[in-house]
């Protein structure tokens, strides 16, 4: 009789233990997945055409896409334009400190600052259409691209255009250099010019 309830003590002492340990694991395993939710960073345009915010140098652009129209009063070491041979795009850079590029833009048509310069700022190596990071593409919907990159930061109407905004900073996404701001221009509901900026 001592023998079966030392058995039983037994028993219940390692079915506490089992339980114990089983409920220890599910703690962890949710504090994982918990944690892995967290870590999930929604998608961040960075590059445009090959040409990234905050690592790309101005000669790797000089490389890519030939010399282009330059105009010395813009970002720390001036800007580069550039359009397709169709001239249904232009490519925009501002170069910062140390040469890197701090803003890529690119939007439909021509948009440079002077209209004889269009020749200049033709580049046979800008072939269409020109990749943009996640499959991001002029000509979207609005919320086309919203489901791509999630809710904006912020949104506003200028003049006949809309523009939504993301911004983020090195301290709360370690992907950025420093200061990330990404605005993206709707006309008519149709993505017509993208902005991305990674520096002071």
């Amino acid at each position: 009789m001592a023998s079966l309830f030392r058995d039983r003590k037994k028993l219940v002492h390692v079915s506490g233990l089992t339980l114990l340990l089983t409920t220890l694991l599910f703690g962890i395993a949710l504090a994982e997945a918990a944690k892995t939710e967290l870590s999930v960073q929604k998608p961040l345009v960075q590059e445009i055409g090959g040409i990234r915010v905050g690592s790309t140098h101005d000669y790797d652009v000089y490389d890519r896409f030939g010399q282009g129209f330059f105009v010395a009063n813009e970002g720390h070491g001036g800007g580069l334009y550039y359009t397709d041979a169709s001239h249904s795009y232009t490519v925009h850079v501002e170069i910062g400190v140390d040469h890197l590029i701090e803003d890529v833009e690119i939007s439909v048509g021509i948009r440079i600052p002077e209209s004889r310069s269009i020749k200049t700022a033709t580049s046979q190596k800008l072939k269409e259409p020109l990749s943009i990071e996640h499959g991001i593409k002029l000509g979207m919907k609005k919320t086309e691209v919203i489901k791509i990159l999630g809710e904006p930061k912020a949104q506003k109407v200028k003049g006949s255009t809309f523009i939504i905004e993301y911004h983020t900073d090195g301290e709360e996404d370690k992907r950025v250099l420093a200061n990330y701001d990404g605005y993206y221009e709707f006309q008519d509901d149709r993505l017509i010019r993208i902005k991305i900026h990674d520096g002071c």
